[in-house]
């Protein structure tokens, strides 16, 4: 299902990442062509001097990278239709080469909060290395954002080390909508662990108390079946299929 898995950064944490931030996030939106399920694909970031920066990084780490060809044809046209739709709706173009065939290089593009909002188009996710930069003037404008991205898989929320109100409200706002949240790293990097939750409500999943990735996600594959008062040579199999 679609995810576009926003990327949550205050200020203060664009400018302590500073270019190797910049390098992570570039590799991250570029990983596997961008065709991860978990890839980010909308950056929210605050009006500053500190976000403007670390956007001319990123904007720099992106246009040296060469993602390999997409797996077929038909994602290769999906992703020209979505960035292009992107642009259509408002969107402003950071990095953008148009070329033809299954290689297709990253795209950047920037748009404001209240665009963003108001455009369902730019709430769909473009499959493919892109990722869109919303830019708010506040926390509140923040969680508007978050609020009209609707079910996500991941949502990663960098620079919320200290107990403050404004980052309780953003943590309640991710929980809503992501069955999981990254404090540190990048949404692409998902272990196989008991620990991993990989789904969340629609339309990043149908089902969002289930994961496909994780020890739990043997429950997707498994139907239980009631044995009432079985005989003995039942029992004795315990749960061994006949």
């Amino acid at each position: 299902m679609g995810s576009i898995n926003p990327v949550v950064a205050t200020p203060q944490a664009l400018a302590a990442g500073g270019e190797a931030l910049a390098q992570t996030l570039a590799g991250s939106i570029t990983l596997g062509c961008g065709q991860f399920c978990t890839n980010p694909g909308l950056l929210v970031f605050q009006h500053g001097e500190a976000s403007s920066a670390f956007v001319a990084q990123l904007v720099s780490a992106l246009k040296i990278l060469q993602p390999h060809v997409m797996l077929t044809q038909g994602m290769r046209q999906a992703l020209d239709a979505g960035t292009q739709a992107q642009l259509a709706a408002g969107a402003k173009a950071l990095v953008y080469e148009p070329v033809q065939g299954l290689q297709p290089r990253p795209f950047l593009a920037e748009v404001d909060a209240a665009t963003f909002i108001a455009q369902a188009q730019l709430h769909e996710e473009v499959f493919g290395p892109a990722s869109l930069i919303v830019w708010t003037d506040s926390v509140v404008q923040t969680l508007q954002v978050l609020q009209a991205v609707g079910g996500s898989l991941t949502v990663t929320l960098w620079g919320l080390n200290d107990d403050t109100p404004d980052h309780r409200a953003l943590v309640r706002s991710a929980s809503a909508i992501a069955g999981r949240l990254l404090f540190e790293g990048v949404p692409t990097g998902v272990a196989v662990t008991a620990a991993q939750q990989h789904g969340g409500p629609w339309p990043s999943s149908t089902e969002p108390m289930s994961t496909s990735v994780g020890d739990a996600a043997l429950d997707r594959f498994l139907r239980p079946v009631s044995l009432q008062d079985m005989p003995a040579w039942l029992a004795g199999r315990q749960g061994q299929p006949c």
